[in-house]
């Protein structure tokens, strides 16, 4: 319940922030790699730590988190702009698939371990 409610928030305050940002394609862009990045980033910490929620949470954002700052140095170096609102929704992305994750991954090991417990009483 904990975990809804802070979604929401976090929802609401996306709502305020799209107001105080220019909202384009290249935001996006930005949340939609972010959420990809964020994705393999959790999904290869849960496996590397064994399902640990902590560390599955920390490889999504980080991961994202770090690709929107690498993206945003190349900007900068390239074009001579740093775009903050670039790398908040790339982390946001991030923060986007470690609720996905969160959810996905309690699921499928939920039904994992009851069908392996079915087949040994079998």
């Amino acid at each position: 319940m904990k975990r809804y409610i802070l979604f929401f928030v976090l929802c609401s305050f996306l709502g305020n922030v799209r107001a105080q940002i220019e909202w384009g394609p290249d935001k996006a862009k930005h949340l939609a790699a972010g959420a990809v990045i964020g994705g393999v980033g959790g999904y290869a910490a849960h496996k590397i730590f064994k399902g640990d929620r902590t560390w599955t949470w920390v490889g999504a954002v980080g991961s994202s988190l770090v690709a929107g700052l690498a993206k945003e140095a190349y900007d900068q170096s390239d074009y001579g702009v740093w775009d903050n609102g670039d790398v908040l929704f790339t982390a946001v992305g991030g923060i986007v698939s470690g609720v996905a994750l969160d959810l996905l991954l309690k699921k499928v090991v939920g039904v994992t371990t009851r069908i392996l417990r079915t087949l040994r009483h079998m």
